[in-house]
Parts: structure tokens; C-alpha cells; sequence
């Protein structure tokens, strides 16, 4: 017998309560397979981590023998390889025709293209900095809606601003200075310009953690973020093409949703 009692959890998310499960109870027999089909967020990484050991509930009681295998749980699938290659591998695991099975799951998950994709580029709840003409940080929740962000005047902006108002302050080009305090007016700037958005990030970056007292993953992007991202460990990540990423995505699940919405069907993949 597998499953939790009476199980409540919860996470802080700005400050306050987000309640994952509220005295949730499910119950299962030791060779039964059972099949969560609920929205992002509603719990089910939650119940499998609890179910795992991995993660204790506030209050409740989890019950757990020695059989079965967690499919949902991270250690069972590979993050770093598409939804059809896990599934292909359970099947050859299984001794089940590869093809068959990959069909079978992709038809019955109902989720497009996302089938195609490596399970994870990353795991939530994260904070998104993209610099171009402004420094933006969008925080991402853990189950990955946006949650909120911070718009600050970016480095261009801020190298024309000074340029523009200044009689006496040149047009400067940007680089990473070698060292914070200037010994001229140029470089002065460039250290203003430079080490001024790098503590901006950092800071922003602090306080959105602490604000939200929980670990989260920085990742940037943008015309910019190659010169942050060396400069700082703020950062954990440095994907410049995040943003066109997303774009397909969006024009992906578009493209699926008129498929539907015409009867039609086929490869969707470009």
C-alpha cells in the first residue's frame, strides 16, 4: 500500500501561504498504477517528492512500501534528454517495441511538440535578467507562471543619458573596466557604466531572494548579459537565445491550437 493521509503542504511564495494540498488524502494498492492528470502547479511534483521521501509533508502522514518505481520522480528520467527518448528507454527497459510505445504515450499526453523537447532547461522558481535597452528581472514562480519584475534604465540608455546631459562627458563604448576606480574621465565612466549595472543586478537580485525567502535560479540573457555573466556570480546561467526560444514556443502551441481548432492533423515540427 502506497499513498498519504490527511497530507497538507505549503510554500511561501511573496510572503505568504501557497497551499499545495489541504489535508489531501490518496490511497493505493501496492501493484496499482495510478495516473495524475491535474494543471501545472496543482501538486504533482509536490506528491511525488513526498511519495519518494525526497520531501515531508507539513502535516499528515505518508505511507510507503517497498515496490514500485516513482516514473514522475526526477532520478527515474533524465532531465537532459527529450520526453520520446525517456519514454523509448523505459520501453527497451521493459522489452516493449520502442516505436509502439513512443506512438502510444505522445497520443495520449496531449502535449505537442513539448514531447520533442529535453524535459528540463530550468526548474523553477527563477529570476530572468535581460539587458537591453532596459535591465529587466521577471521572476518565474515554481510552477511557471510570471509572478512580477523589476525595469531599470539599461547600460546604452544610461551611457547616452550621461552623454546627452553632461556638456562635459563624452560618448564612451562599453567594456569591462579593469579596475572600479577611474584614474580619467573615460574610464571613470566605464567603471560607473560597467560595475554600476553589475551591482544594480546583484542587488535586485538579493533582494528578490530575500523577499521571497526561497532559492531561486538566475538567468540571463540579452544583448548585454555576455559581459555581466563573467563578471558576477549572481548569475547562474547565460542563454542568449532564451527569448527566440520562446517566441517558437508561443508560435508552436499556436500553431497547435489552429490544428485543432480546424480538425487537422500532423507534424508540426519545423
Amino acid at each position: 500500500m502506497w499513498g498519504f493521509v490527511d497530507c497538507t503542504r505549503y510554500y511561501m511564495s511573496v510572503g505568504l501561504p501557497k497551499v499545495v494540498l489541504n489535508e489531501a488524502t490518496l490511497i493505493a494498492g501496492s501493484s496499482e498504477r495510478v495516473g495524475l492528470l491535474i494543471p501545472p502547479g496543482a501538486g504533482k511534483s509536490t506528491i511525488i517528492r513526498m511519495l519518494a521521501g525526497v520531501e515531508a509533508p507539513d502535516a499528515g502522514t505518508v505511507l510507503r512500501d517497498d515496490g514500485g518505481w516513482p516514473l514522475g520522480y526526477s532520478g527515474s528520467m533524465q532531465s537532459e534528454l527529450t520526453g520520446e527518448q525517456n519514454v523509448r528507454n523505459i520501453a527497451l527497459m521493459f522489452g516493449v517495441d520502442p516505436d509502439e510505445y513512443s506512438y502510444w504515450c505522445a497520443d495520449f499526453s496531449e502535449i505537442g511538440e513539448a514531447f520533442f523537447h529535453p524535459l528540463k532547461l530550468y526548474s523553477g522558481p527563477l529570476i530572468i535578467v535581460d539587458s537591453g535597452t532596459a535591465i529587466t528581472l521577471d521572476v518565474i514562480g515554481s510552477d511557471g507562471g510570471f509572478e512580477g519584475g523589476v525595469i531599470a534604465p539599461g547600460v546604452h540608455l544610461s551611457m547616452e543619458a550621461l552623454h546627452a546631459a553632461a556638456a562635459k562627458l563624452p560618448r564612451i563604448a562599453l567594456q569591462k573596466p579593469r579596475r572600479v576606480v577611474g584614474d580619467d574621465t573615460v574610464s571613470a565612466m566605464q567603471s560607473g557604466i560597467f560595475w554600476g549595472h553589475v551591482a544594480l543586478i546583484e542587488g535586485m537580485i538579493a533582494r528578490i531572494k530575500a523577499e521571497r525567502n526561497e532559492a531561486m535560479t538566475v538567468v540571463a540573457t540579452g544583448g548585454v548579459a555576455s559581459l555581466f555573466y563573467g563578471a558576477t556570480k549572481a548569475i547562474d546561467h547565460f542563454d542568449p537565445d532564451l527569448t527566440i526560444r520562446g517566441l517558437l514556443e508561443i508560435y508552436r502551441r499556436n500553431a497547435a491550437t489552429a490544428h485543432q481548432a480546424r480538425g487537422l492533423t500532423g507534424d508540426l515540427r519545423p
